[in-house]
C-alpha cells in the first residue's frame, strides 16, 4: 500500500478530477497488469454507465457494478457474489456515502491473493476520499457562485432603476413640454429620441450579457470585408461623435477575415461610443488594424485620458466603470 498512499498525495493535488481517474487508473494498471475502470455516481446517487476513466462494459457487468455500489460489498470475480463476473468490483466509499465503484479486469489465470486485495481496497477507500472532496470543493464553488449571482442581481436591479430613471425623467419632461409648447417639438422630440435611445442601448446591453453568460452566444464565422464593418459601425454610432473625426487606418491585407460581422461591429460600436464620451470634441478617433501571426489586432484610438493601469484589468467585468467616467452607463458596453 505504500507507493499507493504516496500516488495518492499527488493525485489530491490534480486541479481536475478527471485527471484523477486518469492518472489512478494508468497507476493501477501498471501495478496489477490488468484493466482497470472507475465509475461515479451521478447526483442522484446512481452509478453512471460511462466510465470517469477506463474502458466501458456492457450492462451484465455494469449490473454487477450497481450490485457492489446498493450494496457496499465487493462483488464479481474472486467474490461469492456474481463470480462468473467478468471484473472484480470494489465500492469507492466515503464518508458522505457510496461515491462510485472501482473495477479490475484480471487476466484469465490471475488472482489476487490477500496482500493483492487488501492494498485494492485501500486504494478504494483512499479514492473514494479523494472523490468527496472534489465534490464538496465543487459544492463549495457552487454556493458561492449562486451568493455572487444574488449580489449580482441586486447589483443589476440596482443599476438599472438608477440607469432608467434620467431618461424616462427626460421623456417625461420633454413630453408635457411638448404638449404645452408645441413650438418647440424639434428640440423636444430630439431630447425624447435621445432618451429613447439610451434605454434601448441599457435594454441591449442587459439581454447581449444574459445571452453571453448562458451561452446563447455563438459566432457565426463567415468572410467579411473589414472595411463594411467599420462604416457600419462608425454610421451607427453617428451623431453621438459630436465633431469628432474617425480616421479608418486599415491594413489591406488584412480586410478579408473570417469573423462574425455582427459581433465584431457590436464591439466596434461599444469602442466608438467609449471614445466619444471620454476624448475632446474635435479630436481624432483612429480605428487601425494590421495582420498579426495568430489573426488580427484590431484597435480603436481615441485622444482621451486614457485608463489607469491599476483599473484596466477590472474593466471586463460586469458592472466596471472607469474611477473617472462621466455619469451615466452600467459598466456592461
Amino acid at each position: 500500500p505504500r507507493p499507493l498512499v504516496r500516488d495518492r498525495r499527488a493525485l489530491t493535488e490534480s486541479p481536475r478530477l478527471d485527471d484523477t481517474m486518469k492518472a489512478s487508473v494508468e497507476r493501477l494498471r501498471e501495478i496489477f497488469g490488468a484493466e482497470i475502470a472507475i465509475f461515479l455516481t451521478d447526483e442522484n446517487g446512481r452509478l453512471r454507465t460511462e466510465p470517469a476513466a477506463g474502458p466501458p462494459v456492457n450492462d451484465r457487468e455494469l449490473g454487477v457494478a450497481s450490485w457492489a455500489l446498493t450494496h457496499r460489498e465487493a462483488a464479481g470475480r474472486f467474490t461469492n457474489t456474481l463470480p462468473q463476473s467478468g471484473g472484480f468490483y470494489l465500492p469507492l466509499r466515503a464518508p458522505g456515502g457510496v461515491v462510485g465503484v472501482l473495477a479490475l479486469f484480471a487476466p484469465a489465470h490471475a488472482n489476487p491473493g490477500f496482500e493483492e486485495r487488501q492494498m485494492l481496497e485501500t486504494f478504494a477507500a483512499q479514492l473514494g476520499l479523494v472523490v468527496e472532496q472534489y465534490r464538496l470543493q465543487a459544492e463549495a464553488e457552487r454556493s458561492q457562485f449562486e451568493e455572487k449571482s444574488r449580489q449580482l442581481q441586486k447589483t443589476l436591479l440596482d443599476s438599472v432603476s438608477h440607469e432608467f430613471k434620467t431618461p424616462l425623467a427626460v421623456i417625461a419632461t420633454a413630453t408635457d413640454r411638448l404638449r404645452a409648447r408645441p413650438a418647440e417639438s424639434r428640440s423636444l422630440l430630439d431630447e425624447i429620441a435621445a432618451a429613447v435611445a439610451r434605454l434601448e442601448r441599457v435594454v441591449g446591453n442587459l439581454l447581449d450579457i444574459t445571452r453571453i453568460e448562458t451561452g446563447a452566444v455563438r459566432p457565426r464565422l463567415e468572410w467579411c470585408d473589414l472595411h463594411e464593418i467599420v462604416d457600419v459601425a462608425v454610421a451607427r454610432v453617428g451623431a453621438e461623435l459630436d465633431g469628432r473625426i474617425v480616421e479608418p487606418d486599415l491594413d489591406d491585407t488584412s480586410c478579408t477575415l473570417k469573423v462574425d460581422a455582427g459581433l465584431l461591429e457590436e464591439i466596434l460600436v461599444n469602442l466608438l461610443r467609449n471614445s466619444a464620451q471620454h476624448s475632446p470634441t474635435a479630436s481624432t478617433i483612429r480605428i487601425s488594424s494590421r495582420a498579426t501571426a495568430d489573426g488580427l489586432a484590431l484597435s480603436v484610438l481615441d485622444e482621451g485620458p486614457g485608463i489607469d493601469p491599476a483599473t484596466a484589468a477590472q474593466l471586463f467585468e460586469k458592472f466596471q466603470r472607469g474611477a473617472d467616467a462621466r455619469p451615466g452607463g452600467l459598466g456592461l458596453g
